[in-house]
């Protein structure tokens, strides 16, 4: 908070990121899960990209597919970092 008692705008937006990020790691459990899940994803695909029969049409979808996971993997990482932090910061 500002001396004057007027809440500034990066007081709200820390704020708001703090609130979300405790209602966020309430579920690592899941996120942990979907991590292995991901994993498993992009190993698969990626065995598929080595070994399957890439035709145009299945080429597109898989390099989507791969792209979209790869997006979600980093996601979830980055929450389970942000996860992390909170949880030191609180404890300290």
């Amino acid at each position: 908070m500002a001396q004057s008692g007027i809440e500034t705008k990066e007081d709200a937006d820390e704020r708001f990121v703090t609130r979300y990020l405790k209602v966020v790691c309430q579920f690592k459990p899941l996120l942990r899960l979907l991590l292995s899940l991901e994993i498993l994803f992009l190993l698969l695909g990626g065995l598929s990209f080595l070994y399957g029969d890439l035709e145009k049409g299945s080429f597109v979808i898989l390099t989507v597919t791969l792209v979209t996971d790869g997006v979600v993997l980093l996601s979830t990482i980055g929450l389970i970092y942000a996860c992390r932090t909170v949880s030191n910061s609180e404890g300290a």
